[in-house]
């Protein structure tokens, strides 16, 4: 599963350019006493101070999972990525959108110029 991660993480830091600025790890995001959340990439505009993109690894044994971690990073970001290595998708759910299953690449709605490829990402997992 993680080598998907990190394939999806080096494609989009080849791509994007300051101010936009993709995470060197997993991180668990504070914002209050009652809300946090972990995401394996987080992808911000740092000029802005906002939250573009976040990706997170999860399986489909427990859909109800991934429901909530999307419900709770779409309260933070526009559009989260559901890296399922078990089943070799990646489920793109954006705020007030339908979610699709990504076919051969992904491009994020924030980054018009980023194509993410994804026929290789699972070639390892």
């Amino acid at each position: 599963m993680f080598a998907a991660i990190e394939r999806i993480r080096a494609q989009l830091a080849e791509h994007v350019k300051a101010p936009i600025a993709v995470s060197a790890k997993r991180m668990q995001w504070a914002f209050s006493e009652d809300s946090e959340a972990w995401c394996d990439i987080d992808v911000r505009d740092l000029a802005a101070d906002r939250f573009v993109l976040v990706v997170v690894a999860d399986s489909s044994a427990n859909p109800q999972r991934g429901e909530l971690l999307t419900r709770v990073w779409h309260y933070y970001c526009p559009e989260v990525w559901i890296v399922d290595s078990e089943a070799r998708s990646i489920s793109v759910r954006v705020r007030d959108e339908p979610a699709y299953v990504a076919a051969s690449s992904i491009v994020p709605t924030k980054l018009p110029s980023v194509t993410i490829d994804t026929r290789e990402l699972f070639s390892d997992d």
